[in-house]
């Protein structure tokens, strides 16, 4: 559950660590997971392994991570190791949402007081218009696909209402049914309230 130090078993542990050797960008979400662990080695170990790995991330591989680990993503920027944040922000330039733009910006906010400090802060100035660029794309994209699904149904509603004056009344009034033999036409008698009925050859 988002929010809570995840808890690892030790067959689990030992998976982490045997994707880790194979430095493919697809052991990343499990290593995130390993991230909020409560074993401090394995802590120590998946920021280790990840830190040359999340700069090789592309826009593609946003589908690796699901939500939670998006959100795993956005918590490892606490980190104290700032190889490790540096590494983080550079894969939010590829796959970061609003979320983790929000998270950034409030890492700009605060004064850097250290080496280590002024070097993530400026890790995080360098992320921060390649990470905007991305989301206001993404908020583009999602509001072009609204509109274009709201233009399809008004579009459907006035071809089944249209309407045309200069139909013919006999038209208007033609049968339902086109099955039978000899469809009759209705003719109104402006004269009389009584309707007359006269069979039409096919």
């Amino acid at each position: 559950v988002m929010g809570t130090t995840v808890v690892m078993t030790k067959p689990h542990k030992n998976a982490v660590r045997l994707l880790a050797q194979f430095g493919d960008v697809r052991a990343i979400p499990p290593l995130l997971e390993a991230c909020q662990s409560e074993d401090k080695s394995l802590q120590q170990f998946a920021e280790t392994t990840l830190t040359p790995l999340l700069p090789r991330l592309k826009a593609s591989d946003a589908t690796l991570l699901d939500a939670e680990r998006m959100w795993f993503l956005g918590k490892c920027l606490k980190s104290k190791n700032p190889d490790f944040v540096c590494a983080v922000l550079k894969a939010m330039e590829q796959i970061g949402d609003e979320k983790h733009l929000e998270a950034v910006q409030r890492l700009l906010a605060k004064e850097p007081a250290s080496p280590d400090q002024i070097r993530v802060h400026e890790a995080a100035l360098a992320t921060e218009p390649y990470l905007r660029k991305r989301v206001e794309e993404m908020q583009m994209a999602n509001t072009l696909l609204r509109a274009s699904q709201l233009e399809e149904a008004p579009d459907t509603l006035l071809r089944a209402l249209e309407y045309r004056p200069d139909t013919a009344t006999n038209e208007l009034l033609r049968p339902l049914s086109t099955s039978e033999e000899s469809p009759k036409t209705v003719y109104l008698n402006p004269r009389s309230e009584e309707h007359t009925s006269e069979l039409q050859s096919p």
